[in-house]
């Protein structure tokens, strides 16, 4: 088995690390420093009141495997979870009542909803990637092209595009209603980890397992910029709603926050003592969530790096996303518990 493979299956077999309590998802990297606030110079700006105070509302389960996906439609009406084991499951986020369970067979590696909620795009761990209609729960259309797994799948804002990142190491842009190969993004030398569309939907943001951080042309699906800085895996990237930063989060516990426009780091984030495996930004993005296995949820201002006077403690959380209304935040677990959590503020 060659060096290249090792590692793909190393990430495909982080839940088991998870359960036994692992600390670093890689035990070959050293371990990172005890997390300090470095912050921006904009700690003058009135303090955020949003997520201050939280409940919990649901107590949601999926499966006894470990949660690997979530997301939550546009409308922040259908909650969707999928485990490590296959089981994907969708409720009525208000209510916390489920309505449907599908059986994906493999790995629920990424999820996403298209804008008017009517579709739920799916890529499983063996490289499949598969449209759903959520109002009949049926198989729409399979996409081919990746000779392996997928490991992040994002829709564009205008749910003109679905992109597709693999362990083969490039990113597929494809068109969403014919299902027409648009792009083939070549540059990445490792596991394409995360994708994220910026808001107007003509930059796709990757992160690799080897700390690359690019930025592409939805257009021309040309490489546009290579952001240098992270030396661990980056595990997820965020656009903030303006679209003016761009937020990556790496293995070594720091969360960047880049500059757009420049390409330069406005701070960095020493945001926990482990990998930071999942952020989800608020709908103003003023607040960020982060997630590790240090089992710690934590707040952050993104105006100013500080952090919101809040934090969760218990399992370690995989996954978390926050409702486009700002009225909830739902974490997925290490034993497959989902938990909806309720904006008091």
């Amino acid at each position: 088995m060659n060096l290249k493979i090792f590692w793909a299956k190393w990430w495909s077999v982080s839940a088991i690390i998870f359960v036994l309590g692992g600390c670093n998802l890689n035990p070959f990297l050293p371990s990172p420093p005890k997390p300090t606030e470095t912050t921006s110079e904009s700690s003058s700006l009135p303090p955020i009141t949003s997520w201050r105070k939280i409940k919990s509302v649901y107590n949601l389960s999926l499966d006894k495997s470990p949660t690997r996906s979530i997301a939550i439609s546009p409308d922040s009406k259908i909650l969707a979870a999928g485990s490590f084991d296959g089981i994907l499951k969708l409720w009525d986020l208000p209510t916390g009542k489920l309505f449907r369970t599908i059986n994906v067979n493999t790995s629920v590696q990424s999820i996403a909803f298209s804008a008017d909620g009517k579709i739920l795009a799916i890529a499983d761990g063996e490289g499949n990637l598969k449209l759903w209609g959520i109002d009949k729960g049926k198989e729409l259309k399979i996409f081919t092209g990746h000779n392996l797994p997928i490991g992040a799948i994002a829709i564009s804002p205008d749910s003109q595009i679905l992109a597709s990142g693999s362990w083969d190491e490039t990113i597929k842009l494809w068109d969403l209603k014919s299902g027409e190969l648009l792009h083939t993004l070549k540059g990445h030398e490792d596991i394409v980890t995360t994708l994220n569309f910026s808001p107007d939907a003509q930059f796709i943001a990757s992160g690799s397992y080897n700390g690359e951080l690019k930025l592409w042309s939805t257009e021309t699906g040309k490489l546009e910029r290579g952001l240098a800085g992270h030396a661990f895996p980056v595990y997820k990237v965020l656009f903030t709603p303006d679209g003016k930063l761009l937020l990556s989060s790496s293995k070594n516990g720091k969360i960047k926050v880049w500059e757009v426009e420049t390409g330069l780091i406005n701070y960095t984030l020493h945001a926990h003592s482990d990998a930071v495996t999942d952020m989800t930004l608020s709908a103003d993005g003023k607040v960020l969530a982060s997630t590790s296995p240090d089992k710690n949820i934590k707040f952050w201002d993104v105006r100013t790096g500080l952090p919101i006077n809040n934090s969760v403690q218990g399992d370690f959380v995989t996954v978390l996303v926050f409702s486009p209304d700002n009225k909830f935040l739902a974490t997925g677990d290490e034993n497959g518990q989902i938990l909806v959590w309720e904006n008091l503020n």
